[in-house]
């Protein structure tokens, strides 16, 4: 719905409102069968603005707006939610969450999930012009209500290294459980509100160049704050014990000043010979980060809000996990349950960007530009371990704090550095034909890549809890070196400016594609076991690496493709030809638990995706119109493979088989656009 009312020629009242249901199926895990999710959503979104012209250079804009959304994912079978997530490294059948190409038994432990979320927002931005400077500035005030119901693992997850462990029914990885405290709740509350304010100046300094000077200040919400008045009704539910409160109260973060300055600079107004037509801009902009919600939803999914029982390396884990449902928490057992804190200075991460272009006109339609782009991040969150199993040389060495369990630290310890050149050509749509080729090399390095697992060949923990640095600074999970992309519209020429029947059965139609062409993600190999339980009950999950084979060529290994890897390890019969991951044949041990092989060593195969869309337009009196238009994803239905499972213990068959990931496949979507 759209509502425009003119109050005079110049004070402009809009009025908008969106409302779109949804359903969506069989995303998700596609093998084993019925653990696709079924997703209905439903969004809402209404605005009221006001535009108010204050003299000839002066403008105000005014906007009130609310919108909503809510969803619910779960599984095409319900009988999926019956077994607790259920993982085998050595048959690949790993990852807990819905992250990557999951090929575990069970629903993943981080759904079914459910989200109702309300954002009321008001924005006020004004415009000035003066001389030769042209001010912005205005203010932006959001309030976010959510209702979150996501509870982590409430049906359980085991892990198992081995087939062997498995039908013995002893998983030596993981096996736990959450359940909601007394006072606690299923469903979580948030509340929190935004605050956001800039200005900026477009000086004009001289006729061919513009300076953009910019400043902006970031006052957000803590969402974490909405979980305090719960934890004070937990406290008081278990009669003020002070064991039940949360003491990690991060403070809200305050210092996000975040400067830019830009420039354009028109050389071509020289007219000099070659810098005809040649523009040189470039900049310097601080952003801040986002607190992701993700991580107070984590933090309500542990205790003291749930309590989460483990039992791993006890005989019996899948009876024991039934059971531990119906266990009743002890005051001398609530110290050892899991918990999720922040970093006393946990405050918003911050990137530091910078680039510089040159762009050239060729001919009346045709522009070609060559960057540079780089990025540094700095205080990145990280997932760490807070209270991590010291090295006794044997499998049951104590915690550092032997009086507290697995205790899950949010930082802001990780950082990340990317560089790129970026080159393009563009032709712009004239005589029914229009397009562009864009083509960027990058590098992208960091120490971690994410809070959550990225895939499930990456855990978002470093592998030695007290050396956090060692082996863990390597090529990002979102490195990607080589993308080319390209775009075509052609319009056919035949018939167009027919009239009558012919024009508009066979006239008006136009081709329209999207290449694009990358280099595949990097991922980690891991043990798949713990000899030295390093990360005994991680809620991230176990990052420990396998030691290299005796004798391996390392720069050849890296240069290798998956599936080149991959044949000469069946051809050998097992991963210890490059890989050693058993204590007997060299892997970690209890006494040297801590494999040798660096993070992301590896790299899946490339992307090709080209897609074409065929559109056909018949115009009729009346400034109506019709457009018939069919869209074919992946026309050559290539299989784009996703990250292999890289368990260095699991058989040579299954070791960074591609096959068993979602490969995609060719999807062709019809539609008809009536315009009056």
């Amino acid at each position: 719905l759209r509502v425009d009312r003119y109050f005079t020629s110049k004070y402009r009242l809009s009025v908008r409102y969106m409302f779109n249901d949804d359903l969506q199926t069989g995303a998700g895990q596609a093998t084993p069968p019925g653990l696709a999710n079924i997703v209905p959503s439903r969004s809402q979104a209404a605005t009221i603005g006001l535009v108010s012209p204050f003299g000839s250079n002066f403008l105000n804009e005014l906007r009130l707006s609310w919108s909503r959304y809510a969803f619910y994912t779960g599984p095409q079978n319900p009988d999926a939610l019956r077994i607790p997530s259920i993982e085998i490294a050595d048959l690949g059948l790993t990852g807990f969450a819905s992250i990557g190409p999951r090929t575990a038994l069970g629903y993943p432990s981080n759904l079914p999930e459910g989200r109702r979320n309300n954002i009321y927002q008001l924005t006020d931005n004004m415009s000035w012009t003066h001389g030769t400077h042209a001010l912005k500035w205005g203010v932006d005030i959001r309030k976010q209500e959510l209702a979150s119901e996501s509870n982590p693992n409430v049906r359980g997850q085991l892990r198992y290294s081995t087939l062997n462990n498995f039908v013995a029914d002893f998983a030596d990885t993981r096996a736990s459980l959450n359940r909601p405290l007394p006072g606690g709740e299923f469903v979580m509350h948030f509340n929190w509100t935004d605050w956001f304010s800039f200005i900026q100046d477009d000086w004009k300094v001289a006729r061919n160049l513009t300076l953009n000077l910019g400043l902006r200040y970031e006052l957000p919400g803590n969402s974490i704050d909405s979980l305090y008045p719960l934890n004070d009704r937990i406290v008081a539910a278990n009669g003020g014990n002070p064991l039940f409160r949360y003491n990690s109260r991060p403070p809200r973060d305050t210092n996000n000043l975040m400067p830019r300055i830009g420039f354009n600079w028109n050389l071509g107004e020289t007219g000099v010979g070659l810098l005809k037509k040649i523009d040189l801009r470039g900049g310097y902009a601080r952003t801040n980060d986002y607190v992701f919600l993700i991580m107070a939803i984590q933090t309500a999914g542990s205790f003291p809000f749930q309590a989460g029982f483990s039992i791993p390396n006890t005989p019996g884990t899948m009876d024991g996990l039934a059971n531990l449902a119906n266990q009743s928490l002890s005051l001398a057992a609530a110290p050892m349950l899991s918990q999720t804190l922040f970093s006393p200075d946990f405050h918003t991460p911050y990137s530091d960007q910078y680039s510089l272009e040159l762009q050239r006109g060729i001919g009346m339609n045709n522009t070609i530009r060559v960057g540079y782009v780089g990025t540094k991040g700095s205080g990145l969150f990280q997932s760490l371990e807070g209270n991590p199993v010291t090295r006794c040389g044997l499998s049951n060495c104590p915690r550092l704090d032997p009086t507290r369990g697995v205790i899950r630290v949010r930082a802001n310890t990780g950082s990340s550095i990317y560089h790129s050149m970026q080159l393009s050509f563009d032709h712009q749509f004239s005589r029914g034909f229009g397009g562009g080729v864009h083509f960027t090399r990058s590098s992208s390095i960091d120490n971690g890549s994410e809070i959550v697992n990225p895939s499930t060949s990456e855990v978002a923990t470093p592998q030695d809890p007290f050396n956090r640095n060692a082996g863990e600074r390597a090529r990002s999970a979102y490195d990607r070196p080589n993308r080319l992309t390209g775009n075509l519209i052609y319009e056919l020429p035949f018939l167009k400016d027919r009239t009558g029947a012919l024009r508009y059965i066979a006239g008006g139609l136009q081709l329209g594609t999207n290449v694009a062409l990358q280099s595949g993600a990097p991922f980690t190999v891991l043990n798949g076991s713990d000899p030295g339980n390093v990360l005994l009950g991680s809620l991230t999950g176990s990052a420990i690496r396998p030691n290299f084979a005796p004798n391996v060529n390392i720069a050849e290994l890296k240069n290798l493709s998956v599936p080149e890897i991959r044949s000469r390890v069946i051809a050998a019969g097992s991963p210890s030809l490059f890989f050693r991951a058993l204590t007997s044949n060299g892997g970690p041990t209890a006494a040297a638990p801590i494999g040798n092989v660096p993070r992301n060593l590896l790299r899946s195969d490339g992307i090709v995706s080209i897609d074409l869309n065929i559109v056909k337009n018949i115009r009729m009196d009346g400034g109506r119109s019709i457009q018939i238009r069919a869209d074919i994803f992946n026309l050559p239905n290539t299989r784009n493979f996703g990250i292999p499972n890289a368990s260095a213990n699991t058989t040579a068959f299954n070791f960074l088989n591609q096959g068993a990931t979602d490969g995609g496949n060719r999807r062709i979507f019809g539609s008809v656009h009536y315009r009056f």
